[in-house]
């Protein structure tokens, strides 16, 4: 069981018998519990542990105590981690009226709350409820920090990705290209961030089947996850398969092929032939080649792949068990060929 929760807990009960005062059992001992029980997955201690936790929230006097507005909104978080959105959501919706009512509705502090529960309404997909938000959070931060200021980019690029995820393309087109400006300025061609905003514009432009203006945004990004992170990062990874995605979409599948190719043979030098990335690499390939009607070459490519997979994992594993699907339907794809 967690030590730190269990001195956490042992500490909250002396300090509870000696008539510590609620609001200072909840910050200094329960709610760093929860954190710690959340942290390490313990679910069912966590749940009773809530519980304990609700009943003092309720039982509190000073109800716009910053302290409550703490403990709420880290509750609500908790919540929020586990996918219990019902029961976060009032408590988001109350640690913003604190927030308003201890420090005004121009806060930054405020536009945090804002983003915490629009990024709930977007989870659970109430996108209407969710635009209003962000908006009012972009306001604030506009007029507290000014326009060029960072953290207006990643206002910018969340109202950005609400409008994508709702195919208003237009109206996130601009909000993408400020917030690239923004990031461009303050941080330079090769940051990190710069790389994450190009990649949302060109996902933007994929989307609208303006390839033409994705693929520049897609290949520059490219260049900063690899020259930055490495050709084996995720980032890298993902990179190249959103520039494998666009060329597969605008039907120029050699120079998916190539990408592809490419990204094998460095798996292979820097990790070798017999490296689980190596073999999903090799299923990438063979999927690829499924997918562009050449079998034999997919069967060749899965073979590959599952002579990594079988002894490094088991039959059983289900990685094992995908590939075997694959393999499955590239079978029937060349029985059902023509000779």
């Amino acid at each position: 069981m967690n030590r730190r929760y269990q001195q956490l807990l042992a500490q909250f009960a002396e300090a509870r018998r000696a008539g510590t005062a609620d609001v200072d059992l909840l910050t200094a001992y329960l709610l760093p519990a929860l954190e710690s029980l959340a942290e390490d997955g313990e679910q069912e201690l966590l749940q009773t542990l809530l519980i304990e936790f609700e009943g003092l929230l309720g039982s509190l006097q000073l109800s716009e105590a910053p302290e409550l507005e703490s403990a709420v909104s880290r509750l609500a978080r908790l919540y929020d981690e586990q996918g219990r959105y019902d029961e976060a959501e009032p408590l988001y919706v109350r640690s913003l009226e604190l927030r308003k009512a201890a420090l005004g509705d121009r806060h930054l502090s405020t536009a945090n709350s804002l983003d915490n529960l629009a990024k709930l309404y977007w989870l659970t997909g109430r996108y209407e409820e969710a635009e209003p938000l962000y908006l009012e959070a972009l306001v604030i931060r506009q007029t507290a920090l000014g326009d060029r200021h960072l953290d207006t980019a990643n206002s910018l690029n969340n109202l950005a990705l609400l409008y994508c995820l709702i195919g208003r393309y237009e109206a996130a087109e601009p909000l993408y290209l400020e917030a690239l400006v923004i990031r461009r300025t303050a941080l330079g061609d090769r940051h990190l961030d710069t790389a994450n905003s190009l990649g949302s514009l060109a996902g933007l432009y994929l989307s609208m089947g303006r390839y033409e203006k994705a693929e520049p945004l897609y290949l520059e990004e490219l260049t900063i996850y690899k020259t930055e992170l490495g050709d084996r990062h995720p980032s890298t990874n993902n990179s190249l398969n959103n520039l494998v995605e666009l060329y597969l979409s605008a039907g120029r599948h050699e120079e998916a092929e190539l990408l592809y190719l490419e990204a094998l043979a460095v798996c292979k030098l820097e990790l070798g032939d017999r490296h689980l990335e190596t073999a999903n690499r090799l299923l990438s390939l063979a999927v690829f080649y499924y997918n562009t009607q050449r079998y034999q070459l997919a069967l060749d490519y899965i073979h590959q792949a599952l002579n990594i997979y079988v002894p490094t994992l088991g039959t059983d594993h289900i990685e094992v068990q995908a590939a075997n699907s694959w393999l499955k339907s590239i079978r029937q794809a060349i029985d059902q060929s023509p000779d």
